[in-house]
């Protein structure tokens, strides 16, 4: 008599090979936490029974069946789902072409048929799984698979074992009066204000006159030659968006067409774009061109948060001396997108206006607006301290730290 066939589950990448951070990989069926808990070690290379573990993020490494080599650390979340006799496992490894490829064949040498993300049963079981409903783990998850930066997935990766999860835990452990526990959590609502950027990248809009440098300065800012520069004024038609890291925050750069007087009605509709581009901004960069005597300066008071750059300082440019006392009290840096002068500073000068200049911290840092929500429905609940209110902000808190469904 033949032994019964052993479950096939199937494995994708999630995210594509590559350049990024980190790597994403999901097994989908009955028996995958049998097949990932094969090839999976812990730090001690002993296995790993992920039946046991679900719903928890553990470290360890992924072997090759054939040789029992390491192939690369991960982060590895198994769960089994409400569908009957299905289990999910995420892989979260270093990013590059190596550790996914070489796992993926690990994960079919021990069972699992290799599919694309598309083809995974319910393409990942996206309409199954509320990750909302796992809380920081599920976030971080879902976060990671998109991450643009190196910074990006440390700071989410910290935020599992340590950071959020750890300062939430503390809270819900330590007997803290209600006033201590406010302050506390309006400490760490403090931490939405550049952490939502993690995962909702910031807008730059770079406006100006036109042949003041923009498109240069937005090239040089970018890393890349995304837009067409020239010495024609006007160049721009559209705005061009541009995917950058400043010191590893991603950010989208929108280089727009130049402020003058349209010569015709498509450059009329191209500068009426801009200013549309720059009124949904989160930050404005007016560039100038500091060779001219009669430049333009912005009307910008009441308006986004803006960084003046007087560009071409590597010409005959004016001193900052030169800039209308109005402006004074915007943050003002001379540049030169041909030697690359001011970059750093500019770089720090738009971070400071997106209120992302400590990202070097490190410690609990709130990234989704579920999290927000329930730490601001904590926060509301202790202004009128009462046993009561204190039993609502600890629910509050619980659901932040282990998500909407406990």
């Amino acid at each position: 008599m033949s032994s019964p066939q052993r479950p096939c589950p199937q494995a994708a990448l999630l995210t594509p090979l590559g350049p990024a951070g980190v790597t994403v990989l999901q097994v989908i069926g009955a028996g995958a936490l049998d097949c990932v808990g094969s090839i999976l070690r812990d730090a001690k290379n002993r296995t790993v029974n992920l039946a046991d573990k679900s719903n928890r993020i553990i470290r360890g490494y992924i072997i090759d069946p054939a040789d029992q080599q390491r192939i690369d650390e991960v982060l590895v979340h198994a769960q089994h789902l409400a569908k009957p006799n299905c289990e999910l496992v995420d892989i979260c490894c270093h990013g590059g072409v190596r550790p996914g490829q070489k796992i993926m064949e690990a994960l079919a040498l021990a069972g699992a048929h290799p599919v694309g993300a598309k083809d995974l049963p319910g393409a990942g079981f996206a309409g199954l799984i509320d990750r909302s409903s796992c809380g920081i783990v599920g976030e971080v998850l879902d976060h990671v698979c998109h991450a643009r930066t190196d910074l990006v997935v440390r700071i989410l990766l910290e935020q599992l074992e340590g950071g959020l999860t750890a300062g939430l835990n503390r809270l819900l452990s330590e007997d803290l009066s209600a006033e201590q526990l406010l302050q506390v959590i309006n400490h760490l609502l403090t931490t939405w204000t550049w952490g939502k950027r993690l995962t909702t990248p910031a807008t730059i809009a770079v406006t100006g006159p036109t042949n003041a440098g923009k498109s240069s300065l937005a090239n040089l800012l970018s890393g890349q030659r995304g837009s067409i520069v020239t010495s024609q004024p006007g160049t721009t038609r559209d705005w061009v968006s541009h995917h950058v890291s400043l010191e590893g925050l991603p950010i989208v750069l929108i280089d727009t067409a130049g402020h003058r007087e349209p010569a015709d009605a498509l450059e009329a509709e191209a500068i009426a774009r801009a200013v549309e581009q720059s009124r949904h901004a989160d930050v404005q960069l007016f560039v100038i061109d500091g060779t001219s005597r009669q430049a333009q300066f912005p009307d910008i008071a009441g308006q986004i948060p803006t960084v003046l750059a007087v560009n071409k300082a590597d010409l005959d440019a004016w001193s900052l001396d030169a800039v209308p006392p109005e402006l004074a009290k915007h943050i003002c840096i001379r540049t030169s997108a041909v030697t690359g002068l001011g970059r750093a500073e500019l770089t720090l000068a738009l971070l400071k206006a997106l209120g992302c200049e400590n990202l070097s911290q490190t410690g609990p840092v709130v990234f989704t607006k579920r999290q927000q929500n329930r730490l601001q429905r904590a926060a509301h609940a202790l202004q009128v301290p009462s046993e009561r209110s204190l039993a609502t902000a600890r629910n509050a808190l619980s659901e932040c730290l282990y998500g909407d469904g406990i």
